[in-house]
């Protein structure tokens, strides 16, 4: 995930992961690639792991997928994938959770903004590089960097929707197979199975849209807009935003023939960010 250079939040966001692959030990990882060089098809008829380089390997696994791994070591510069490199606004770096052969726990990861002031946060873009979105996920907000509030949960079903969210809203949880409902309240969390599919193995996207159909953005039967209201103010209104995911998605039994290799497949990296912010709320 990076940042345009360009931005402010470039010299003045602070951003922290609590795991990032690679800074125990080397890390090895692998990935699903579209295709391979035709040379390389060419030269292979055997199904098994050639070495191109100290650092990267590939191969193809019994059901004819392309797989490409390589390593990561907080260690080696040219190996790491620090979440400092958000901030650095180049394609070729970004930061990479451990995969799950390091443990379970990792499905478990979160990223952590603080911009040190307060924005209004109009939408957040966020794409996954050569990762799939993640499963199941909350995007969260704060004004304090201790007590957080969600903006949209994510999950794979409507059953994961209700049962793992809805408890910590108070009341009923609109859910939707779309990217959002088509009518909100000025401040309603809602959850969204839509990005949660196993759809894209990389380069997928998460679009979420914080004013668009909210209740005083949507325009009256006269054609006039609405004021925005304090209450869509506050709830677009953060200085820390929190990415929670709390499961991978793993494509177990979807593309994947290689059990013993599974675990090292499935990790977060994510490519590229964007928020649209507001400072102060006069640009409302």
């Amino acid at each position: 995930m990076d940042m345009d250079p360009d931005s402010i939040l470039e010299e003045n966001a602070i951003i922290t992961a609590n795991a990032t692959c690679g800074t125990t030990r080397r890390e090895y990882f692998c990935r699903l690639v579209e295709h391979a060089d035709g040379a390389l098809l060419y030269r292979r008829d055997r199904r098994q792991i050639e070495t191109y380089t100290r650092d990267e390997k590939s191969f193809r696994d019994p059901s004819g997928q392309w797989v490409q791994c390589s390593f990561c070591d907080a260690r080696d510069p040219r190996l790491s994938h620090p979440i400092e490199y958000v901030l650095r606004g180049e394609s070729d770096l970004w930061w990479q959770s451990p995969s799950l052969a390091e443990g379970l726990r990792y499905h478990a990861v979160t990223i952590t903004m603080d911009f040190n002031q307060v924005y209004q946060i109009v939408y957040v873009l966020l794409r996954m590089g050569d990762s799939p979105r993640p499963a199941n996920w909350i995007l969260e907000r704060s004004l304090d960097g201790i007590n957080y509030k969600p903006w949209v949960f994510f999950a794979e079903s409507e059953y994961d929707c209700k049962r793992l969210y809805e408890p910590l809203i108070n009341g009923p949880l609109t859910v939707t197979s779309g990217p959002r409902p088509w009518k909100l309240e000025d401040d309603e969390v809602y959850c969204t199975t839509f990005y949660s599919q196993p759809q894209a193995l990389q380069s997928g996207e998460i679009i979420v849209t914080l004013t668009l159909d909210r209740a005083s953005t949507i325009s009256g039967t006269s054609g006039i807009e609405r004021a925005i209201s304090p209450k869509l103010i506050d709830f677009l209104s953060a200085r820390y935003v929190r990415l929670r995911f709390q499961k991978l998605q793993t494509l177990s039994g979807d593309w994947m023939a290689m059990p013993n290799q599974l675990d090292s497949s499935v990790y977060n990296r994510a490519a590229d960010e964007e928020l649209a912010l507001a400072m102060g709320c006069d640009v409302l």
